[in-house]
């Protein structure tokens, strides 16, 4: 085996930070710092709220901010509204924070999908349709894993895991490979099911989620955000 010569060298942990500089650890300026001089870097990753991945060393946020509270807790989306880093924002959200307006643009539904050809006239679920099939499933510690083991719960299924990935699509394509079943969400039976699948929906109130346009209130007239929700409502505005 090959000398791993760079743990010889140097690291710059969080990045090549100086506050008394202004240079922030774990920030872009800190890792820019530490490439200008040639030193390798190392980072802390970890997840918010929404899944996205955040850059951040310390498991709450006191230490390095105005706020209080866990990294894990926060929603990147929302961050970057309140910041003036974005305007608008479309994502699922179950609860709208109050300082945040919404409008509901549509209804993403909860399918089973089952591997095999679509049948000219589908009929309702069943769970004879997934007999012997391993469950692919999300991530663990991921908002989708959850819903996923809690729509498992009210089918009254209990597969073994057969693999795991981090996304609908990737998901879809292990189902049309025949490498076992799982449950996703989507707009309609076509969005979810590629070819190879068949999808089956879930219908029940608890497995409708609403996917919503977000933004920050203002009582200033912004003529480009409303052209936006028009453009993204159709014209229909139902905004909470």
């Amino acid at each position: 085996m090959g000398e791993l010569y760079w743990l010889r060298r140097p690291i710059a942990h969080r990045g090549l930070h100086d506050a008394e500089r202004g240079i922030v650890e774990n920030s872009v300026s800190a890792v820019k710092a530490a490439m200008r001089k040639g030193i390798a870097v190392e980072v802390d990753l970890q997840r918010a709220a929404d899944n996205q991945p955040v850059v951040f060393h310390d498991m709450t946020l006191e230490r390095l901010t105005n706020e209080s509270g866990p990294v894990a807790a926060r929603d990147v989306a929302e961050e970057l509204l309140r910041t003036h880093q974005t305007d608008l924002v479309v994502e699922f959200l179950p609860q709208v924070p109050e300082d945040l307006a919404s409008m509901v643009l549509t209804t993403i539904s909860t399918y089973v999908i089952v591997p095999g050809p679509v049948r000219p006239r589908r009929r309702a679920f069943r769970r004879k349709l997934v007999e012997g099939l391993p469950f692919i499933a999300y991530h663990e510690g991921t908002l989708e894993a959850q819903l996923q083991l809690e729509a498992l719960q009210f089918l009254g299924i209990e597969p073994p895991i057969g693999m795991r990935a981090g996304a609908a699509e990737s998901i879809a394509a292990l189902v049309a490979a025949g490498l076992g079943f799982s449950i996703v969400g989507g707009i309609s039976s076509e969005t979810v099911a590629p070819p190879g699948a068949q999808a089956y929906r879930i219908d029940h109130t608890d497995a409708q989620f609403p996917a919503s346009a977000l933004w920050r209130r203002s009582s200033a007239p912004d003529p480009l955000l409303e052209a936006a929700l028009q453009a993204l409502s159709g014209g229909a505005r139902a905004i909470r």
